[in-house]
């Protein structure tokens, strides 16, 4: 690693067969040389695009994806997320092969286990990803994202709720999927949102939820009762609107046509 942290000797490194010893390592029976093997090519490819390249042509995304996967010891999942988020991200190309070999599928799975260590990479993987490649975005489920959220809040969770976001940002077709699949998100982002509001130290979960909240429901729907607007949503023409002047809240109603006078 002190070695190889420039980018010449990488290459170098690369050139002189390196890159057939680390794949040795990964078929190790020691954890410690599998784990510490991925954390070195995470190191590699970082900023190097010759490293990337030729750590995707040679089949090392196909086999960190497995480490990752199947890998009993979980420092080992870790380091292989990490090595997979440093080879593909920002890389269009490299995020297509990763759909092609189901590596969204096993991201996905990883973020659900119960590891806030795979939490927190893979979700911020996600969110680097869905903005830069079309076909992560369409392969990203939003069931196993609002499935996290809806386990007790812990801090790592603002990782979640900005990979959502990024997610509904980048893709119709998750937005369509959160309102549509039954997954009471709405219900769940407003209740976290009262929880957190006001603590300093999850004013970025707050403004997630409700930068997902007005993706999902951008406008108030009427009914003749009065309902509560709430910040993000716009108020259709020719409703009767009234304010609260303590509190700041703002109620709207469709209005009721008058019967006739006979």
């Amino acid at each position: 690693e002190d070695w190889l942290g420039n980018i010449d000797m990488a290459v170098n490194f690369h050139k002189i067969g390196g890159f057939s010893c680390l794949r040795k390592c990964l078929q190790s029976s020691s954890p410690g040389v599998r784990a510490g093997a991925c954390h070195l090519m995470a190191e590699i490819s970082q900023n190097n695009a010759y490293c990337q390249e030729k750590f995707v042509a040679e089949g090392f995304i196909q086999l960190l994806l497995q480490q990752l996967d199947s890998d009993s010891d979980d420092q080992c999942q870790v380091k292989a997320l990490y090595a997979i988020s440093c080879i593909a991200r920002e890389s269009p190309e490299t995020l297509t092969k990763c759909g092609d070999s189901d590596g969204w599928s096993v991201v996905l799975r990883a973020v659900q286990r119960d590891s806030v260590k795979l939490v927190t990479k893979g979700c911020y993987f996600i969110s680097a990803s869905v903005g830069c490649s079309g076909s992560a975005a369409r392969q990203m489920m939003v069931t196993q994202l609002a499935g996290l959220l809806a386990q007790e809040f812990r801090p790592h969770h603002e990782q979640v709720l900005a990979a959502l976001r990024a997610l509904m940002n980048s893709s119709q077709e998750a937005k369509e999927q959160a309102k549509e699949a039954g997954l009471g998100l709405e219900r769940l982002l407003l209740q976290r949102r009262e929880e957190l509001r006001g603590q300093e130290e999850f004013e970025e979960c707050v403004e997630h939820c409700e930068k997902i909240l007005q993706l999902l429901s951008p406008e108030f729907i009427p009914t003749g009762e009065w309902q509560e607007v709430q910040e993000w949503q716009g108020v259709p023409p020719g409703l009767h609107v009234k304010g609260d002047l303590e509190t700041g809240r703002k109620m709207a109603r469709r209005e009721e046509p008058r019967s006739a006078d006979r």
